[in-house]
């Protein structure tokens, strides 16, 4: 019982101290709560919430069933690996920025 309440301890605190960082769904909410009020600014904070749930749940399917599937994990390695490759070869060719003028 005591390891279950220390571990949900944790992690309410690692959540708190993520969610109350500054970032740009921070700025976003006091951005929305200023210019139309509070309850377009909840309206705003909570979307992660509804949006990342369905997200995660096919995420922890997709990796459950691509682990058995040795095949399309090889085509998945490969086709990340042609992506990154093609952005290398974009940033590599890309012009030099002149800083002086």
């Amino acid at each position: 019982m005591n390891e279950i309440m220390a571990n949900l301890s944790n992690g309410a605190m690692i959540g708190f101290c993520a969610g109350v960082a500054p970032g740009p769904l921070t700025l976003l909410v006091i951005t929305q709560t200023i210019r139309f009020g509070l309850s377009e600014g909840i309206k705003v904070g909570i979307a992660p919430v509804l949006t990342d749930v369905p997200i995660i749940v096919l995420s922890v399917w997709a990796v459950s069933t691509a682990k058995e599937l040795p095949l399309l994990l090889a085509l998945l390695s490969a086709g990340g690996s042609v992506f990154l490759m093609m952005m290398a070869k974009a940033n590599w060719s890309a012009p030099m920025l002149s800083w002086e003028k």
